[in-house]
């Protein structure tokens, strides 16, 4: 199976799931709680720091604005049978763990099964987003995974 050049990372769908959630920060008890249980069933946790260009507040930073939160914790792991439920609970575990950390937002990007256009986004945001969708595609020819309407 070929891999990506940055992580190694498949560049075939494989049936993961994952799971990504913005974090208000990342202290040493946050990251003792997040390193006190074993990885498993996941086969990947990452921690990413933002900043940079998304943190500032200007008028190319999309529709959702400027990205205030300085960390993108993501958790991926096998989609296949049995392993997709531990997968599911083991993700929920480490969310419960990380609890205050967690802001509540996601970016669209890495929105996840079950999550909606509306943990993305302000009300006033996605009414204004719905609108453009409305009158700019009204058959729906333009669809996402996580649509604005929905």
């Amino acid at each position: 199976m070929p891999t990506g050049d940055i992580a190694a990372e498949p560049t075939d769908p494989v049936p993961s799931i994952a799971r990504s959630e913005l974090l208000t920060g990342l202290d040493s008890d946050a990251v003792e709680r997040l390193l006190a249980k074993p990885v498993e069933p996941l086969i990947n946790v990452q921690i990413r720091h933002l900043g940079g260009a998304l943190a500032e507040p200007s008028g190319e930073t999309g529709a959702s604005g400027a990205v205030k939160e300085p960390y993108l914790l993501g958790l991926v792991g096998l989609g296949i049978g049995r392993t997709a439920d531990a997968t599911r609970a083991r993700q929920a575990e480490v969310v419960a763990d990380l609890g205050a950390c967690i802001s509540g937002r996601k970016p669209y990007t890495v929105l996840s099964p079950g999550d909606t256009a509306a943990k993305a986004f302000s009300d006033s945001t996605l009414a204004r987003l719905r609108e453009i969708k409305r009158t700019r595609d009204p058959h729906n020819v333009f669809r996402a995974n996580y649509p604005m309407l929905g």
